[in-house]
């Protein structure tokens, strides 16, 4: 856990040279998930946007899909909406070298060094405590040995 934690923080390392600007949502593929005995009703939206890099140039691209889940509101528990609209103007960030790797985002992912250093200490510290507890169970199975 502390592992993902860390290249999850790590990653975010990779939105440092994106750029960000606005772009339309032209075409977008929603569709509704029934519930399960596990989860509850969604509406998976896929968008497609376009927008213009700070070169000037078009893209078109397909983004990331979202998924919607009810709120938890009772008076609104039947009304699902999706995530994105046709005409929707969103903020999108883009890698300048490669504008079709986007992420639709008000704002960048930032790297959290203190997340890392957080989830690694977890790692270490249960490390830590499987060797003690390993060298208290062979210790006592060495005392137990040289009492008979």
């Amino acid at each position: 856990m502390a592992v993902i934690s860390f290249l999850a923080s790590v990653d975010n390392l990779a939105y440092r040279n994106w750029l960000s600007t606005s772009a339309t949502v032209v075409q977008v593929d929603n569709s509704e998930q029934s519930a399960t005995s596990n989860r509850s009703r969604s509406i998976r939206s896929c968008p497609v946007i376009r927008f213009s890099d700070r070169t000037g140039q078009a893209h078109e691209v397909s983004s990331a899909c979202a998924e919607t889940t009810p709120s938890g509101d009772r008076q609104r528990e039947n009304r699902l909406s999706p995530a994105f609209w046709r005409g929707e103007t969103v903020t999108v960030w883009y890698d300048p070298e490669h504008p079709s790797r986007t992420l639709i985002a008000k704002r960048k992912p930032r790297f959290n060094p203190l997340a890392a250093v957080n989830m690694t200490s977890l790692l270490f510290a249960g490390m830590a405590t499987g060797f003690w507890v390993g060298a208290k169970l062979a210790r006592d199975k060495l005392r137990q040995s040289n009492l008979d």
